[in-house]
């Protein structure tokens, strides 16, 4: 077991109260106050795994620190636990999805959480799996969890983002050639399909290949009646043929996707789909063009770190959503922005006008 680290830049305390009746215009004041978004974060470096036949994933563990250390200095109350069994990785979702639960019950706010992971994944029945530290490439199912799983809860009560730095399919891996050396074989890839340099190492386990057909990963985080995805998730590869660099050169201390994250997220004012796009071309541009990431889900307009200007024109939308007093306006703004200045205020508007919110 590792042991378990916490960083944070901000104890945001978020409060919801109780609310009533078309608002006047001095009870229209208590909707204008600002409260800020609390924000939580859990991220997991699994490089080291307990079977043999399981390949180290070199730089997992510094993915996870840098990236720690970077979502901290954006605001989020964040957590970085190295090398993980499936099991300790499930009590710390179970962990995460309490405190959301608790926040949500206590307060009525939805927090902004993210979870990131890095180290070996593949995909079984259309469904993609985060593997633990005792996975068995006989029967990687056990000793994994279903990405549903991680969100599913999550996603009830919470604005939540997963970020997947692992493979996506599942590929058999091929034997090195004589005399070749380990660190130039590309996992799962043909002869003819191996670039020649750089020389990348890639994540999976060499499965053999599973079939591909089954609910898509976000299928529990979907709510029908909203109509929408409450999760996004981010992937450091396609789903077909999807793998995931360890690193583009042996001299390299960052997976690509990790690169070129910590190279784009936390960007002032940039919204969170906006930070994708700079994400995939740069990601593209390290590998030159031989990895690229995926999207799936949608969660609103989201920031992972606001810009000034971006509060003056949400305040100013606020306003205007507020004087129009009208409670399809007011759930129309939350879907919009999920995590602002003004959810709890939002959110004490639909109680007070007998409205459950979101």
């Amino acid at each position: 077991m590792s042991a378990r680290s916490r960083l944070s830049l901000t104890g945001a305390a978020l409060l919801a109260g109780a609310l009533c009746a078309p608002a006047t215009a001095e009870e229209a004041t208590d909707y204008l106050v600002e409260q800020p978004v609390l924000r939580m974060a859990l991220v997991i470096g699994n490089q080291n795994y307990l079977n043999p036949g399981v390949e180290t994933v070199l730089n997992a563990s510094n993915d996870a620190i840098e990236v720690a250390q970077r979502l901290a200095s954006v605001g989020f109350d964040t957590v970085v636990r190295e090398d993980l069994d499936s099991v300790e990785m499930f009590q710390e979702l179970q962990h995460l999805e309490s405190e959301v639960h608790r926040l949500h019950e206590e307060r009525g706010v939805r927090p902004f959480v993210a979870v990131y992971y890095s180290g070996h994944g593949f995909n079984s029945r259309g469904r993609g799996f985060l593997t633990g530290s005792e996975v068995n490439p006989k029967d990687p199912v056990q000793g994994s969890l279903a990405i549903e799983t991680v969100l599913v809860n999550l996603a009830r009560e919470s604005v939540a983002v997963l970020f997947v730095d692992a493979c996506r399919a599942d590929v058999p891996r091929p034997s090195p050639p004589d005399g070749a050396e380990l660190d130039g074989a590309p996992q799962g890839l043909d002869a003819e399909q191996e670039p020649k340099e750089p020389q990348e190492k890639w994540k999976g386990l060499g499965l053999k290949s599973l079939s591909d057909d089954g609910p898509p990963a976000l299928e529990s985080a979907y709510d029908p009646g909203l109509r929408k995805w409450k999760a996004v998730v981010w992937y450091a590869a396609l789903r077909l043929g999807g793998l995931a660099a360890m690193g583009v050169s042996r001299e390299d201390t960052l997976s690509p996707f990790t690169a070129a994250f910590l190279d784009v997220v936390g960007t002032r004012g940039l919204e969170l789909s906006q930070e994708y796009g700079r994400v995939s071309t740069k990601l593209m541009n390290l590998t030159g063009g031989r990895q690229e990431p995926d999207q799936e889900g949608h969660v609103g307009y989201v920031f992972m770190l606001w810009l000034d200007d971006k509060h003056d024109e949400l305040r100013a939308q606020w306003r205007r959503t507020l004087e129009r007093a009208d409670s399809d306006e007011i759930f129309a703004f939350l879907d919009e922005y999920p995590e602002s200045r003004f959810t709890s205020a939002a959110t004490k508007w639909l109680s007070d006008h007998g409205r459950a919110p979101p």
